[in-house]
């Protein structure tokens, strides 16, 4: 949890070869699955590390839309794995 601009936001950092800032979002819970996502896109551009998702308390339904909707960096794509 941060402040930014006067208000409380949630950074989700990931840990690949340090830590990586995947973004900052409104609520924990969308900070949550971000995480899960970059997980995913990390797995599928190679890594083999094993990343604990996060099992937030929602609907499949929201956590789909969250999921779908839910920005993560770009950067990360630039990552490579051998």
């Amino acid at each position: 949890k941060i402040s930014k601009n006067g208000r409380d936001q949630f950074k989700a950092v990931i840990h690949v070869n340090g830590d990586f800032v995947i973004g900052t979002y409104d609520t924990e819970l969308e900070a949550a699955i971000a995480y899960n996502k970059a997980a995913d896109q990390l797995i599928k551009l190679g890594s083999k590390k094993k990343y604990v998702q996060n099992d937030p308390e929602c609907s499949p339904k929201d956590y789909s839309e969250i999921y779908v909707g839910v920005k993560i960096s770009e950067k990360l794509n630039a990552l490579r794995f051998t």
